[in-house]
């Protein structure tokens, strides 16, 4: 078996999937994903294909979820709905690791900023290519699938990729209709190397994959159910 791990840069993916699937009248929670029910429809897209190819079939190890979340003083609403959101995605499942590194916020915020400031995330980045390298590095898993279009990974995607160990990097992305017509022409953004005419497998994800993996949760309203909606572990 080979054992996978997903990286997710978690507001990258939902900020794409918003993008290239939907618009900014559309409600914030459209673009979310649930991340057990995203790595297991990567696993299970490509099972036959990887059958028929002869490749050993794959067990899902770990997810590893990288985000930003606000300072409980200077964005307590904002703090608590993200505080919601990472307790639903461990309840899904123990091999959920979630890293969740506080805001950098504009000076001055929220009162005396500069216009068009906006807090930005910190270390988030550094942390997922870290992990990626090192547990690569380690032979903590044999297949890494990093999910993000930020191209600031190409060293840490490049430097798997081009040593002599085992672990093999592969990139998922989403991709839109062309047929959307103005509203989307065929967003694909992907991450590949530009050292190498071949590049890491791309698993790309159509609307209608991301429909088998939304969550569509408002995490901002603060209710006893707000857990009700999570399927049962796979």
């Amino acid at each position: 078996m080979e054992n996978v791990i997903l990286f997710i840069d978690y507001q990258n993916v939902y900020w794409l999937a918003r993008n290239t699937f939907f618009g900014p009248a559309d409600p914030k929670y459209k673009g979310q994903v649930n991340p057990l029910l995203l790595a297991n429809h990567l696993i299970e897209k490509n099972r036959q294909i990887r059958i028929e190819k002869g490749f050993p079939p794959q067990i899902l190890k770990q997810i590893r979820i990288y985000t930003g979340i606000p300072n409980s003083i200077k964005d307590q609403a904002n703090y608590e709905r993200q505080r919601r959101q990472i307790s639903a995605w461990i309840l899904l499942d123990p091999r959920i690791v979630v890293t969740a590194r506080e805001l950098r916020y504009p000076s001055g915020w929220p009162n005396s900023h500069s216009a068009g400031e906006k807090p930005r995330e910190k270390g988030v980045d550094i942390a997922i290519a870290v992990d990626f390298v090192s547990m690569a590095f380690k032979q903590e898993f044999e297949t890494g699938i990093l999910f993000s279009a930020d191209t600031d990974f190409k060293p840490a995607l490049e430097f798997v990729w081009s040593s002599s160990i085992s672990a093999k990097p592969e990139v998922a992305a989403w991709r839109g209709d062309p047929s959307n017509g103005a509203k989307k022409k065929g967003y694909n953004q992907r991450l590949s190397l530009d050292s190498n005419d071949k590049h890491p497998f791309c698993h790309y994800l159509r609307l209608s994959d991301y429909e088998l993996v939304k969550d569509h949760t408002n995490y901002a309203i603060k209710s006893s159910g707000i857990f009700t909606h999570i399927p049962k572990k796979i």
